[in-house]
Order: structure tokens, then sequence, then C-alpha cells
């Protein structure tokens, strides 16, 4: 606890989505999902934190394509 601070801290580790596929899977965003709740001292659903995965054109559709990698002027040349 904090001095002066009535709520204890709460913290987490994670490796989060190490792999992009990870990310894909439902029972592991709603356990980070979960997570950030509680740390939050939010309570956490009886069901957990519901998601929804999102694709990569559903993203691309929603913010735009990626933009192609700029090299950087530091990178030396090849």
């Amino acid at each position: 606890t904090i001095p002066g601070n009535k709520i204890a801290g709460r913290s987490i580790g994670a490796t989060l989505v190490h792999f992009y596929v990870n990310g894909q899977n439902d029972d592991y965003r709603k356990l980070l999902l979960n997570a950030i709740v509680w740390t939050a001292h939010i309570p956490v659903p009886k069901q957990g934190v519901q998601s929804t995965w999102i694709d990569d054109a559903e993203v691309d559709r929603i913010l735009g394509p990626t933009p192609a990698p700029v090299r950087s002027p530091l990178e030396p040349p090849k």
C-alpha cells in the first residue's frame, strides 16, 4: 500500500501475445482482460470479460491498410 492510499495495489505478470496467433485464443484474451480489470479494482464479471477477435481484413477495413515499412536512414546499406 502506498502511504496515504487506502487501496492496496495489484499487479500481474504476463508475456502478452508473444505470438500473434495467441491473440486469437478466446481464453487467453479473456485471461488478460480479466487480469486488467482485476488490477484496476473493478469487479470481474462472473463469466469473465468478453471479447471478440477481429481478423486482419476487419482491422484494415477499420484503420486502413498497414503502411509499408520505412527504412531508417541510420540502417547500414545492404
